[in-house]
Formats: C-alpha cells, sequence, structure tokens
C-alpha cells in the first residue's frame, strides 16, 4: 500500500482515479517521501549494515557449526535483497533507456570485465615470471 497522508490536516489532494493505488487517498507528495528515503538510508540503514556485516564476519570466522543455518539465512535473505534490488533497477533503466540500448549497454559491461579478468591474469603472471 503506498503511503499516504492521514489526520486532519491534508497538504495534498485525495487521489479520485479508480485506477489508481493511490485512489481514495492523500499520497505523501514525491519530495517528502524522498526526504523520509533519504533519512532511513543515512540513520538507519547504513549502520546497521555495518552491524550486520560485522556479526556475519564474526560468525563465519568462528567456524563453528551451531552458526551454519544463521549464517545460511543471513546470506540468503542479502543477496536475495541485492537480487530485488538489481531487478528493480533493471526494470526502471529499460524504462528510462531506448528498449534495445539496455543489452548493448550489458554486452560491453561484459567485455570491460572479461578485459579486467585478462589484465589481471596477465599481471600475475608477469609478476611470477620475475620472481623466477
Amino acid at each position: 500500500m503506498p503511503e499516504e497522508v492521514c489526520g486532519e490536516e491534508k497538504i495534498t489532494q485525495r487521489v479520485d482515479d479508480e485506477s489508481s493505488p493511490y485512489y481514495g487517498t492523500y499520497p505523501v507528495a514525491p519530495v517528502i517521501y524522498a526526504q523520509e528515503e533519504t533519512v532511513l538510508l543515512t540513520k538507519i540503514q547504513r549502520p546497521l549494515q555495518q552491524q550486520v556485516i560485522a556479526e556475519l564476519d564474526a560468525l563465519m570466522k568462528a567456524n563453528k557449526k551451531e552458526n551454519w543455518f544463521t549464517i545460511y539465512l543471513t546470506l540468503f535473505i542479502l543477496l536475495h535483497s541485492c537480487s530485488l534490488t538489481t531487478r528493480r533497477d533493471a526494470e526502471f533503466a529499460a524504462q528510462m533507456v531506448c528498449g534495445n540500448l539496455l543489452p548493448k549497454l550489458c554486452k560491453q559491461a561484459a567485455l570491460l570485465m572479461f578485459c579486467a579478468e585478462i589484465a589481471i591474469n596477465n599481471n600475475r603472471r608477469m609478476s611470477t615470471a620475475f620472481v623466477h
């Protein structure tokens, strides 16, 4: 359900379009929503992110059998969240970019990754050649 203004004082107008998910409500203005997202990200999510990563790292370094399920679930949730975010970013990019440009950008990104891998591998070979 989209965020909406409640209470006596309304700073927006009621949505009367029946096809809108905001129908019958007073939706939050986009500027207020953006400010809320910024505050949540900087004041809550980032500090918690550091805490979760530190605790997960400690569990993994402890290398105890009783921690494996907690580690698995935490990694699953984090990776699933990344997957959903990436999918949404791809959907948004497809809406904003010309339909056939996105696959070209993906191919170019894959090519850049391939070139970086070759450069890293060549650097390793060259550094080991000087050791011998």
